[in-house]
């Protein structure tokens, strides 16, 4: 099991989730494909994102997760 590196943009995609209300929690540390964020909005709602930079890719891990 090997935690991944934090993408250049999950900086500020937390930063715009929490100025409109949201609470995230980080799940990056936990690798095996794993997404990078739990995201909860102010309605309730409740999803995973996955963060990518500019022409980033999933790895194998990531695909057979949401697989």
């Amino acid at each position: 099991m090997r935690a991944r590196k934090v993408d250049l943009t999950q900086k500020d995609i937390v930063f715009a989730l929490r100025s409109k209300g949201c609470r995230v929690l980080h799940l990056h540390t936990l690798g095996q494909g794993v997404p990078d964020l739990l995201v909860c909005t102010p309605e309730g709602r409740t999803f995973l994102l996955e963060c990518k930079s500019p022409g980033g890719r999933l790895t194998e891990d990531q695909e057979a997760w949401f697989a």
